[in-house]
């Protein structure tokens, strides 16, 4: 079923690459934004097809590195390709305006509010750790197919507003946007040093022989790839402030 959805996804946005080059033979989609689409579709495929997937159930070491590849790393990147704003330029006109309809509407509005979507990854992060869920998931291909939608779900809602590529009525400026990833940055250490700190092993399905360590492995995975992750987005967010500064403030003489 994921293999199936993932195919789907990719041909339904090579079709609209072609239909938007068609229309604009002189001015194609920008080949950058496939690129990034396609490396986003790579890291999905990676990580819940591939062997990640299969020692994601049994160890929680790999379970987190596949959290981060759909969270921190897939998510930012089919993001960048700008699936929605090609789907506005490439559908036909009763299609174009259902796409405007649904996001000029109120739920949409509402659920990409930055405050919105910084609480609601912050909020499944936590929840999904420190309730049954974690557990079921291991137990569930339903529950665990579940997870792995709310996480790609909040992720891309999360990296809307810092990536600013999709249409939006709600905008970051600069600061605001490295305030926003600092603060996911903070939330994200905190939950890492309590699975790091933890005396016991949090979940039956990981709690054999190692399964404190795994779980202390898994903390630091998350504390640090997740930490160097963050950075880069500030980083990147940084060196666009930067661009758009020397763009609006242009020096003297320049």
């Amino acid at each position: 079923m994921t293999g199936a959805l993932l195919v789907v996804g990719a041909v339904l946005y090579a079709a609209g690459v072609r239909r938007y080059d068609r229309a604009h033979p002189t001015r194609r989609f920008p080949r950058a934004a496939v690129a990034a689409f396609a490396g986003g579709m790579a890291v999905l495929a990676a990580s819940l097809l591939g062997p990640v997937n299969r020692l994601a159930g049994e160890r929680f070491a790999w379970h987190m590195a596949q959290h981060l590849l759909l969270t921190m790393v897939a998510a930012p990147l089919l993001l960048l390709g700008r699936p929605v704003g090609l789907a506005r330029r490439a559908a036909q006109a009763p299609v174009r305006r259902a796409i405007l309809g649904v996001l000029r509407g109120r739920v949409v509005g509402a659920l990409t509010h930055p405050a919105v979507t910084w609480s609601m990854f912050a909020a499944i992060m936590w929840a999904s750790h420190f309730t049954s869920m974690y557990q079921r998931s291991l137990e569930s291909p339903a529950v665990h197919a579940l997870e792995h939608a709310l996480y790609l779900g909040a992720s891309l809602l999360f990296w809307l507003p810092v990536v600013g590529t999709e249409p939006s009525r709600h905008r970051l400026g600069h600061a605001a946007r490295l305030l926003y990833v600092f603060l996911a940055a903070a939330a994200s250490a905190l939950l890492a040093s309590t699975l790091v700190q933890s005396g016991r092993a949090l979940y039956p399905a990981y709690a054999g022989p190692g399964g404190l360590a795994d779980q202390r492995t898994a903390g630091a995975v998350m504390w640090i790839a997740g930490g160097m992750l963050f950075l880069a987005a500030a980083l990147l967010v940084a060196g666009a402030w930067a661009r758009s500064d020397r763009v609006t403030h242009p020096r003297a003489g320049a």
